[in-house]
């Protein structure tokens, strides 16, 4: 078994990939403008896209925001926050290298904004707004995925699909401990 990162769901690129694939099994396209094919799905992500994706973050912030019995002002600016976490992944999407920061990065802004707007603006409960906000980040499918791989007799096979959730809630849970404290200076 290989474990490799999640990645994202897209049935349009999705439903095109098998298409190619079926074409190249057919014959009617050979392997190398199947590889071209491939590359230009995966290296052109669309505006459209993207726009969807930020929207869908500032509509997961509000909802958890509202499961976690918020008022209306808390869930809009949950909302407007996760927008904002939103366009940080898409920036990110874009450079590989600050992926590994990004819990960390959306974790601060969440944190900063969410401060700012309950200083100045209308007072907020910043724990569970800044919690809203950052909740799209545990990853879900390690932890869902390790229950079948509990019944391997040796220890450490059993129990390391458990730690593949750590690193995000290491980043999530520290660095708004660290920035709390430097945004009421």
């Amino acid at each position: 078994m290989i474990r490799v990162s999640p990645g994202q769901d897209d049935l349009r690129n999705l439903s095109a990939v098998n298409e190619i694939a079926e074409r190249v099994v057919v014959g009617a396209l050979d392997i190398e403008e199947g590889y071209r094919r491939l590359r230009a799905i995966r290296d052109t992500p669309t505006p459209r896209r993207h726009a969807f994706e930020v929207l869908a973050y500032g509509m997961a912030s509000a909802a958890v925001a509202a499961i976690l019995n918020s008022t209306w002002a808390d869930m809009a600016v949950a909302g407007g926050i996760g927008a904002v976490v939103g366009v940080v992944v898409v920036l990110c999407e874009r450079r590989p290298r600050l992926r590994p920061s990004l819990e960390a990065i959306s974790a601060l802004l969440a944190t900063l904004i969410a401060t700012v707007i309950g200083l100045y603006i209308v007072p907020l409960p910043l724990q569970s707004v800044s919690l809203a906000t950052c909740i799209v980040f545990l990853p879900v499918l390690p932890l869902t995925s390790a229950h079948p791989e509990l019944l391997p007799p040796h220890p450490v096979s059993r129990h390391a699909p458990f730690a593949a959730p750590l690193p995000p809630l290491h980043h999530l849970a520290l660095v708004p401990l660290i920035s709390y404290p430097l945004v009421l200076r």
